[in-house]
């Protein structure tokens, strides 16, 4: 009885260590025994790791799309940007095209003597003078005045021209113009142009110079006269060198 009963505690003692045939195979077919690991986990890592590659390809799929919508946006927005600035280049460009004299027979400058007029001169009819009315020079020094503003001492071209201008004037009171002889007796040339002057509208007798100490132009009561230069008198000046 005692040898059966020590038999059947060392039989318990053994399962207890080893574990019994049945869970032994349990065991065995829970483990992974690996026997090719590169070609057995590169395929479950393939596997595992599937989706996140899907997902990343829509991902990339959606941001290509946004960032081809804000180059749209972007280009949209420069062109309008574009377009604006050459409206208002154009704009300019036709301003400065208004504003620029040209050269035609109302003797408005041309683009070689193209400057800015003098605040003093004033625009009649289409050209423009001053009219000195308070200090008299004689005519080197009121040619000297009208180049300080832009200009010289002024000729008329036509009637029309001095019918505007005579209005302005002071009755009885003599103004240098630019028309002179001095260079050649009897040969009067313009101060602005250096060339012979077409139009005069004579007092009664002139031009005559007495003692031939006349040789300058002026105006007076709305004619013309030959004045001595050395005299100091009123002036007109003109800001173009056409005439």
């Amino acid at each position: 009885m005692l040898k059966i009963t020590t038999f059947i505690l060392w039989l318990l003692v053994a399962q207890d260590l080893y574990g019994s045939p049945a869970e032994s195979q349990e065991n065995s077919r829970s483990v992974c025994l690996l026997k090719d690991a590169p070609n057995q986990c590169g395929s479950f890592c393939l596997s595992a790791l599937g989706p996140l590659y899907d997902h990343m390809a829509k991902f990339k799929l959606v941001l290509n799309a946004k960032l081809e919508s804000q180059q749209k946006s972007f280009d949209a927005r420069l062109e309008r940007i574009q377009n604006t600035l050459m409206s208002v280049v154009n704009k300019l460009e036709q301003g400065l095209v208004i504003n620029t004299p040209s050269t035609n027979s109302l003797g408005q400058k041309d683009e070689n003597s193209v400057r800015s007029v003098h605040p003093n001169l004033e625009k009649i009819l289409e050209r423009y003078f001053y009219i000195e009315e308070n200090v008299m020079k004689n005519f080197t020094d009121a040619e000297d005045r009208c180049r300080q503003m832009g200009g010289h001492l002024a000729s008329f071209q036509n009637e029309k021209e001095l019918n505007a201008i005579v209005p302005k004037l002071l009755h009885n009171v003599h103004y240098f113009l630019g028309n002179n002889d001095r260079a050649k007796k009897g040969d009067l040339v313009s101060m602005a142009s250096g060339k012979r002057s077409s139009f005069y509208k004579w007092h009664l007798n002139e031009p005559h110079s007495q003692n031939g100490n006349e040789n300058c132009v002026g105006i007076y009561s709305g004619l013309m006269a030959m004045l001595n230069c050395r005299y100091k008198k009123l002036f007109i000046c003109q800001a173009d060198e056409n005439i």
